[in-house]
């Protein structure tokens, strides 16, 4: 895990919640922050996190790669050649065409990246600079809806990259979860009144 604020504590639990992890180390720039993160998180999910005093430590060796930094600046802070044997790379920290969280070989190594969003591809600076240099081809490069939808096969073998800069679709579909689990608390105390919410109509701002 690279980050040790909010959202890499979220992708941890995240992570934890469908793997059955072994290993896991963070790195944050800042030590008091990531001993923290890995005191919280060791005891939040039952395992152990251990701080890791640079990058390259705190993912090697690793089948799974989590970067969720709050990285500003041209220069990446993940290296494609620091991920020989990793299987997935979850790039969810930078989201400004100014900024590179992770290099140019992590795209080009890739068996398949996979974005959440096309307008992913101008976005991010990382993937711009992948195409520019000819390291993210169409061929090997999808959407999440392509993937749960059957109309792109994730490939048995090799690195798989996930892309990440948000999208209104995630949050729509995060407040129409959020909603039916509040409904469902609201009916046990309120009976009818959930009907009555759930007939009135709403809009989406």
């Amino acid at each position: 895990m690279i980050g040790s604020g909010n959202q890499a504590r979220a992708q941890l639990a995240c992570l934890a919640a469908v793997y059955r992890l072994g290993a896991v180390s963070v790195y944050s720039p800042t030590a008091e922050h990531r001993e923290l993160f890995a005191r919280d998180m060791s005891k939040s999910l039952g395992m152990t996190v251990t701080p890791a005093d640079s990058v390259e430590t705190a993912v090697r060796g690793k089948h799974v790669v989590a970067s969720a930094s709050n990285a500003r600046g041209a220069e990446p802070i993940l290296r494609g050649e620091w991920l020989a044997g990793c299987r997935l790379l979850c790039a969810v920290g930078n989201t400004r065409k100014q900024f590179r969280e992770v290099d140019v070989d992590c795209f080009r190594q890739a068996a398949l990246v996979a974005v959440d969003t096309p307008h992913a591809l101008e976005e991010a600076g990382e993937l711009r600079k992948a195409l520019r240099t000819g390291a993210l081809p169409e061929d090997k490069r999808a959407t999440l809806g392509q993937i749960v939808s059957g109309a792109t096969r994730v490939p048995s073998e090799g690195l798989i990259v996930f892309k990440s800069v948000g999208s209104a679709l995630q949050d729509l579909a995060l407040a129409s979860r959020y909603y039916e689990m509040l409904g469902s608390r609201v009916g046990l105390q309120q009976g009818n009144d959930v009907g009555r919410l759930k007939q009135r109509p709403w809009t989406l701002v």
